[in-house]
């Protein structure tokens, strides 16, 4: 035991709530034989001798027991206890570690024999230390004494130090642990950020594994491809192959698709580490999940082989989403949005301006007839209009845009590009979801623009292509000067946006629905002096994009809103890779739940149905409604996932949705050895890198002295049987000899 105690001393006090009673405790000590003596001095019948004298003692000890328990003491224990601080070697076990060098040992074999010298070290300049050995990758998997020590194998799919050390930690609390030992090679596959090092107080001292990835190493790296595309499109993979070799050299990267190779390219390095872009363009025919593998051929004397290949799955959709915009004349707004969706293949979005000639197609030397006939009408997925002009032919009567929006399609309306003194239509005005105050006028303000609580749980900002936080994003422009009109929102809209300055706090993106339709409205003029351009800074670009992107797919699918849904992020993930899945969930007035479980199932795409996993879904502190949960890492395979919701309605369930575990390790991404990683958490904890040179020197400086610590315990006299059950045995005994001389 890494602890010893001295004899316990023991003290007595009692809770502040019964001080009084205490300060008067002498006077109820001498109250209570008065009161017993006036209780037994004149009975019926007549009591005498040895009894009356009986009677009077055992209602004096009752009445002290009462007041003991009134003035509920409380006994303190403490004991002085000896701490032996004691020392954790531990091994990183990850598959990375089982990358063997040149003469065949792998990383992890000499991790092992690493730590026994270690250990034999620590026994001879610290004899009395327990030292314990551990293993793990994500979290500490085994743990215990030398004699009991497992020396595992190099199996770990995923690597996350940070939680790894603090797991250790906590497995080990009280062991008085005074420094860890880490071996590892220091590529960690999750950054770590959700498990914080604050309350890790033990100092990591960590050696890095020596690098032997073997002379070459070929593997893919950045693989980058739209989750969901159009039938028709083109569709484009990127990445990059890392190359490190001693010597010049060349090899061939073939995609494949269901085990044809459609197309391949040669990729050439020289000495020493590169990086080679590539790119893949193929064309989507049939709607559904199109899956694909991206292999590099293997170089002759490369060792490690599990990072050349990987997997990759998209969504065919059926067609491109068709936007309409009417516009008065070109103008910067309409530019703005078409460049936003521009990278979106699933949307198609036409421009038609007002010419003297009549409509006229952007582009084109098209005229376009208005009012749309009934199969054009019916072609149209989304509105965009925005102006008198625009909303005029829209909400007209022979237009028949509105009833197309309530048949299922989809309206935008542009408050921005409206006259300087807005005025709209009746009809327009009565399905809108913001509309101008009476007499509302464009107010000039700088406004910081910020997404409501409520909003966070709407598929418009399901932003899944950027790692990027939105609300981050959102902060790091500067303030947005634009115009902005007071607005009125609909008693049944969802509100996505608002603006707020010392001059204004108003919306200024809004949607509902109207019939199977949706409609949208942006507030301020116009779109593009917002400076949501400056959303393209810093890598960011895809957050306004898609958001727009969003909002055009979310308003053209119409229908009513989902109560549940499940979103996958990447349909396909490599082995060993956690998946961060979200789900919203409404009650039956489409308000957000939070009182009813989600649960995640996935089954395997066999076509059986049969779940083969559950798992509970966390709230979502950011997202009224919303649930987030990590899911595992699974096996190579295929799969199916959905989320389930039972309440006082009934069950609800999401369609099933695909998802691939690439047989590719994510552990061999980059199968180097990263000793900044290693140096830096090392340093985090007040610990070092050392090398296996150093180790004497490590366990000559260690700081084991024994140290002293009272631990002190508290036991409730007054809450226990400890002065209960007395009082009930001497009430009894009073009740049976009154009971015996007939006073009852």
């Amino acid at each position: 035991m890494p602890w010893s105690a001295d004899i316990p001393m023991a003290s007595l006090s009692s809770s502040a709530a019964a001080g009084l009673l205490w300060l008067l405790l002498p006077l109820a000590l001498v109250a209570a034989p008065w009161v017993a003596v006036r209780a037994y001095r004149d009975t019926q019948p007549r009591v005498q001798g040895p009894v009356r004298l009986m009677l009077m003692g055992l209602r004096v000890l009752v009445l002290w027991a009462l007041l003991a328990l009134l003035a509920e003491p409380v006994l303190f224990r403490s004991r002085t206890v000896h701490m032996n601080p004691s020392v954790l070697l531990l091994v990183d076990d990850s598959a990375s570690m089982s990358v063997a060098s040149v003469g065949g040992q792998t990383r992890f074999e000499r991790a092992l024999e690493q730590r026994g010298q270690a250990a034999q070290l620590l026994r001879e300049f610290n004899g009395d230390t327990p030292v314990w050995f551990g293993e793990g990758s994500r979290r500490l998997a085994r743990s215990g004494g030398p004699g009991s020590a497992a020396t595992g194998s190099a199996t770990g799919e995923g690597t996350d130090l940070r939680a790894l050390l603090v797991s250790a930690t906590q497995r080990h609390l009280e062991d008085e642990l005074a420094a860890i030992l880490l071996f590892s090679d220091g590529m960690a596959t999750e950054d770590g950020l959700k498990v914080s090092l604050t309350g890790l107080n033990v100092p990591v001292w960590a050696v890095a594994a020596p690098d032997s990835a073997g002379p070459t190493d070929l593997g893919l790296r950045r693989v980058r491809y739209p989750s969901r595309v159009s039938r028709g499109d083109q569709l484009a993979l990127e990445g990059e192959v890392q190359a490190r070799a001693p010597a010049a050299g060349s090899t061939v990267l073939r995609l494949r698709q269901g085990g044809v190779v459609i197309d391949s390219l040669s990729v050439d390095w020289m000495a020493g580490t590169s990086r080679h872009d590539f790119r893949f363009v193929v064309r989507t025919d049939s709607v559904g999940y199109a899956r694909y593998a991206l292999e590099i051929v293997a170089a002759a004397d490369e060792k490690v082989l599990r990072n050349n290949e990987q997997q990759i799955g998209v969504r065919v959709e059926k067609d491109r989403l068709r936007v309409l915009q009417l516009a008065s004349t070109p103008d910067w707004d309409t530019h703005f949005l078409r460049h936003a969706v521009s990278a979106d293949r699933r949307i198609q979005w036409d421009v038609v301006y007002r010419t003297p000639a009549g409509l006229r197609v952007a582009g084109t030397d098209s005229l376009l007839a208005w009012p749309l006939a009934a199969d054009e009408l019916d072609a149209i997925d989304l509105f965009v209009t925005g102006g008198s002009g625009g909303l005029s032919m829209v909400g007209g009567q022979r237009s028949g845009v509105l009833a197309a929006v309530r048949e299922g399609a989809g309206l935008w309306i542009q408050l921005a590009s409206a006259t300087t003194s807005p005025v709209w239509p009746r009809s327009i005005r009565e399905i809108a979801p913001i509309v101008p105050g009476t007499g509302a006028r464009w107010v000039y303000a700088e406004s910081r623009v910020s997404l409501p609580a409520q909003a966070r749980s709407h598929p418009v900002w399901a932003i899944s292509s950027s790692a990027v936080d939105i609300d981050e994003s959102l902060s790091r422009i500067p303030p947005l000067q634009a115009r902005v009109a007071p607005v009125l929102l609909a008693s049944d809209a969802d509100l996505l946006l608002r603006a707020s300055s010392a001059r204004v706090n108003t919306p200024v993106l809004a949607v509902r629905r109207e019939g199977r339709g949706r409609v949208a409205v942006f507030n301020g003029a116009p779109l593009w002096s917002w400076s949501f351009w400056r959303l393209y800074d810093e890598g960011n670009q895809a957050v306004f994009g898609e958001m727009v992107s969003n909002l055009v797919t979310w308003m053209a699918e119409g229908g009513d809103r989902q109560r549940l849904r499940l979103t996958v992020p990447r349909p396909v993930v490599s082995r060993g890779e956690l998946s961060t899945l979200r789900a919203l969930a409404l009650d039956a007035r489409l308000r957000p739940d939070t009182r009813h479980d989600v649960w995640l199932e996935w089954a395997r795409a066999d076509g059986s149905g049969e779940v083969v996993g559950r798992l509970r879904m966390d709230p979502d502190a950011a997202t009224p409604g919303g649930r987030i949960a990590d899911l595992g890492a699974l096996p190579a395979g295929e799969y199916q996932l959905r989320c389930r919701l039972e309440d006082e309605a009934g069950s609800l369930e999401t369609d099933w949705q695909p998802l691939t575990v690439d047989p590719f390790s994510v552990e061999f991404r980059d199968p180097r050895v990263d000793r900044p990683r290693l140096a830096a958490l090392a340093r985090a904890t007040g610990g070092a890198l050392i090398d296996d040179d150093d180790f004497e020197a490590w366990a000559q400086g260690l700081n084991l002295s024994r140290r002293e610590v009272v631990l002190t315990g508290r036991v409730d006299l007054g809450a226990g049987f400890w002065l209960l059950v007395p009082l009930l045995v001497l009430l009894s005994l009073e009740w049976a000899l009154r009971k015996r001389v007939g006073l009852i």
